[in-house]
């Protein structure tokens, strides 16, 4: 009798242990998907822009495919690692529109678009499940990008910290209306005007602008006024003349 209760003793334990180990457990940690039925575990996700390269501000065709997830978000990253939410758009694919945010820091940035679906631990739409990138280079701020190209701009130092008085040099700007407005935009895009100067042929000295972001900017000459021969006046706005050099903000 006494060996009979052991045996039947050992098989309820051993029913036990199997139990335990078919029976589901809590997952800690991250958790991914792995089930075919999943759509969001694609790695074929693309993106696409237009123009890849402009100043902060500048309007971004963007084209995406593989996208799959109850959400689909846009972003932009800039050289700094700044990142900022550019909208959500609609998947599998989409087109549209985005706006490179003011302020971007000047260099390689990136366009990037992210899908998530739902998580099944809190039942949000928060899971990762695919993401795609293209690159977008944010330059200096242009005026005028179909302005002439003979003009000149030549400046020393070519770099130093804030406060920095730098000596300009400019020629081929224009005889009439012929005022000359000199700027910079630090890397980080902050536009400042730093001076005016009177063409066609200038020299003058500015003063780069206290707590400029320390990088690469761009200090720009340009003819902001065009004359107008119906009127025999000089008047904002058109086609203007200008030129620029890189000034590299140092630690100061």
């Amino acid at each position: 009798m006494r060996g009979r209760t052991i045996f039947i003793a050992a098989v309820l334990l051993m029913s036990a242990a199997i139990s335990s180990s078919a029976a589901p457990r809590a997952f800690a940690g991250s958790f991914r998907p792995t089930a075919v039925s999943d759509p969001g575990v694609l790695t074929s996700a693309t993106v696409q822009i237009r123009p890849d390269s402009g100043p902060a501000g500048t309007r971004v065709a963007v084209y995406g495919t593989g996208f799959y997830g109850c959400r689909v978000s846009a972003w932009f990253t800039d050289a700094h690692g700044t990142s900022t939410t550019l909208g959500n758009v609609g998947g599998p694919s989409f087109k549209t529109r985005c706006t490179i945010p003011a302020g971007a820091a000047l260099g390689d940035g990136a366009v990037s678009a992210v899908a998530y679906t739902l998580d099944p631990r809190w039942k949000t739409c928060s899971w990762l499940v695919s993401s795609a990138s293209a690159a977008f280079t944010v330059t200096p701020r242009v005026w005028a990008p179909g302005v002439l190209t003979s003009a000149t701009v030549q400046i020393r130092p070519e770099s130093g910290p804030g406060g920095t008085i730098v000596a300009v040099k400019g020629t081929g700007f224009q005889s009439l209306c012929a005022s000359v407005r000199i700027s910079f935009t630090d890397a980080d895009g902050v536009y400042s005007v730093l001076g005016l100067a009177i063409g066609p042929s200038f020299k003058t000295r500015v003063t780069i602008t206290g707590g400029a972001a320390i990088g690469a900017g761009s200090l720009v000459a340009e003819n902001y006024l065009h004359y107008d021969p119906l009127h025999h006046a000089c008047f904002g706005g058109g086609t203007f003349t200008q030129a620029s050099a890189t000034f590299t903000v140092t630690p100061g």
